[in-house]
């Protein structure tokens, strides 16, 4: 089962690689949500990543990390209390606490980076990720929101850096090639009126879409992508 905030998260995109891989060898692997709609043809995606095909595409907030409570200590329960109020939530919080006060820290000697969690990345970063599995474990188990960290820290930390397709934190989205609106401060949901906006990008993917918001959107998009 898959806890908002939890190591489950990190867990499944560890299976779903896994699986993967086992398949076969893929120019590039895509993480996408169910939330998610190709914006392009399906042809116009597949030459842009055969042309950028040892590049990885995986997005980074900042140049400096700044969310070290997620990774130096440690919650308990973050599995079973999700990212609802309740009072193991409340218990995790005063654990953290103590661990702060008694200065009982881990990871220091790690460079950690945080982004998007949705990736495409390609077989070799794949199969290098896979082959970090006791490390991952190690580090980011009882985190918090360690979905977001894990594969930028692996990157930032490997020559896989210079394979970065776009390496600036500058709202672009195109280190993802994802068209993602924050200007309500959380994913906007995208309705039919976006419909231009979301033609004119040259991205490959968008979220959110929601068909209980605006399912019209969606149909179009289906209608003039489904090729």
């Amino acid at each position: 089962m898959l806890h908002g905030g939890g190591y489950s998260l990190v867990n499944a995109e560890m299976i779903l690689l896994r699986k993967a891989t086992e398949v076969g060898h893929y120019n590039h692997y895509h993480l996408l949500s169910g939330q998610d709609l190709p914006i392009q043809s399906q042809e116009t995606i597949q030459k842009f990543f055969l042309k950028n095909s040892d590049k990885e595409f995986v997005g980074f907030d900042k140049d400096i990390f700044t969310y070290g409570d997620r990774v130096y200590y440690r919650y308990f329960f973050q599995e079973l209390a999700g990212k609802r109020k309740s009072i193991l939530k409340s218990v995790d919080k005063f654990l953290l606490k103590m661990q702060k006060k008694l200065n009982i820290k881990r990871n220091e000697n790690i460079e950690f980076q945080k982004g998007a969690q949705w990736f495409s990345i390609t077989d070799g970063l794949a199969r290098y990720v896979l082959s970090k599995d006791e490390w991952i474990k190690n580090v980011f188990k009882n985190g918090f929101c360690v979905d977001e960290v894990f594969l930028q820290t692996i990157i930032i930390n490997s020559d896989y850096t210079d394979k970065l397709y776009y390496s600036k934190s500058d709202g672009t989205h195109k280190n993802t090639m994802r068209l993602v609106d924050w200007s309500s401060g959380s994913p906007h949901v995208f309705r039919y009126d976006d419909l231009d906006d979301l033609r004119k990008s040259d991205l490959m993917f968008a979220r959110k879409f929601d068909c209980a918001v605006d399912e019209r959107i969606i149909q179009k998009i289906y209608e003039i992508y489904a090729n």
